[in-house]
């Protein structure tokens, strides 16, 4: 990855087992693209094999508004223990409620974890004093599941769209 280019390696995990858990792809995107070129960040994109199509769809995204081949998707070409050892590169990790977002925890990155239709109060959350939980305000039907839904019970989805890029950005320049 020859990531000593990089002032920065970044880790995205846009995926999650269930819909309600996903922060919008277009979202990850202008992340990254931003991270790459303003931040000269390396953007790792973290995913299992079930998610490789739509991260490498992430990482073309970012690659084209870049300009660059500063993004790279690793999702379904390493195994989780390789994925592990690549996270201990990562400066920050920005991830959704997931699997990705403990791993990241347990191996101490800086972490932003975006919460859509789960909370902070069912427990499972980041609690290190180098992560941020970003949710969504002021919607009321939240948490509408303690483990995620296919798809948003209201069909509106405010949970997640409701947060946006400069928020997540504000809670990555406070951990850098």
């Amino acid at each position: 990855f020859k990531l000593e280019r990089y002032k920065l390696v970044l880790g995205l995990a846009p995926s999650a087992k269930h819909f309600t858990k996903r922060w919008l792809p277009e979202r990850f995107i202008e992340l990254g693209a931003y991270a790459a070129k303003e931040l000269n960040a390396k953007v790792i994109i973290f995913g299992g094999k079930d998610e490789a199509t739509s991260c490498e769809d992430i990482s073309q995204m970012i690659n084209m508004q870049v300009g660059t081949s500063a993004s790279e998707s690793v999702a379904g070409k390493i195994s989780l223990i390789e994925s592990i050892a690549l996270l201990d590169y990562c400066q920050l990790v920005v991830s959704n409620d997931s699997g990705m977002m403990h791993l990241a925890q347990a191996r101490n990155r800086n972490l932003v974890a975006i919460f859509g239709s789960t909370v902070k109060e069912f427990g499972f959350f980041p609690t290190s004093s180098n992560s941020i939980v970003v949710e969504a305000e002021n919607v009321p039907c939240r948490p509408c599941s303690h483990i995620g839904k296919a798809e948003c019970p209201k069909g509106h989805f405010r949970c997640m769209s409701n947060i946006g890029v400069e928020e997540v950005l504000a809670a990555v320049r406070s951990l850098l």
